[in-house]
């Protein structure tokens, strides 16, 4: 199937490929569903070959105390979290859906998740490898904002860091073997998908940022799977990374380093089956790719 948003679900589904070989992005938006809900808006959910990449939590046992306390958290999913407490209920919508020169997108807004708060977040599914996302953070004061990104897997070499005490609630008691480290001109996090599989987190360098590792709760408290938080402490950020399936070398570039009131955020993105240019403008809303080349 191509790609496809359920605009009355709320759902913005980027496909590439076909039957379980494909690649698969499911981002959420919609309403919240009630007592069943989850505070997760703009989490999204990555399939490819045949296995979950970027899991979401899910939901066990009403009576399990991991249900409180990591299936109905936000930082359990792969989004964002303002000042370590879960978002409020909210709805969404979507702002702009389609495909420039093969490459599909998704942007949407997360909605009231957050007082003063406006969480914009852009998929862009570049090849059945390769997922780009352009995160937009907006607020009307200075907050601590941690995006946080699930992966099945197994770190592999991850740069020397600090050990690191997170806040004991909020999901954050669950994460083990807490490291952090500074990266100003943009990191790189490999992984082990699966034996013989290697993938990748790469954050681009347009911003300072904090940049912990752990392992938090997958199956169970023992299923430990990695997790990443970017964090930065700002009024304002304009997050630029990507998921690497091939574990191949990644070059993701933003060209307009200082983005000022909501200015339109360009970047270069460089494999070795070329480089694309992406031009991503939440105010307008706009994507507009060029490439490859």
């Amino acid at each position: 199937m191509p790609s496809r948003n359920a605009a009355a679900s709320g759902y913005a589904i980027l496909q590439r490929g076909q039957g379980e070989q494909a690649t698969w992005l499911c981002l959420k938006y919609g309403p919240h569903g009630g007592g069943h809900g989850h505070p997760d808006k703009n989490n999204f959910i990555l399939y490819a070959r045949g296995q979950v990449i970027c899991p979401d939590p899910g939901t066990r046992p009403y009576g399990s105390p991991l249900h409180a306390e990591w299936d109905k958290i936000t930082v359990a999913h792969n989004t964002l979290v303002v000042d370590g407490a879960s978002q409020a209920p909210a709805t969404g919508k979507c702002l702009t859906f389609g495909s420039d020169r093969g490459v599909d997108y998704a942007m949407t807004d997360a909605g009231g998740i957050y007082p003063g708060v406006r969480f914009i977040r852009t998929a862009a599914m570049l090849n059945e490898n390769l997922i780009i996302f352009v995160d937009r953070v907006e607020a009307d004061k200075q907050h601590t904002f941690d995006l946080a990104c699930h992966i099945n897997g197994h770190w592999q070499q991850v740069p020397p860091g600090e050990k690191l005490s997170l806040s004991g609630k909020d999901g954050y008691q669950h994460f083990r073997d807490v490291t952090t480290r500074r990266s100003d001109h943009g990191l790189t996090l490999p992984l082990d998908l699966k034996s013989g599989w290697r993938g990748a987190l790469t954050l681009a360098g347009n911003e300072p940022t904090e940049v912990i590792t752990a392992t938090g709760v997958g199956k169970s408290t023992e299923d430990c799977v990695p997790v990443a938080v970017f964090r930065r402490v700002a009024k304002q950020s304009d997050y630029v990374w990507a998921v690497n399936l091939d574990g191949s070398p990644l070059e993701l570039q933003v060209t307009n380093k200082t983005v000022r009131d909501g200015g339109i955020v360009r970047l270069l993105v460089g494999t070795a089956q070329g480089k694309w240019r992406l031009d991503v403008d939440p105010a307008k809303p706009l994507v507009r790719v060029t490439g490859p080349e």
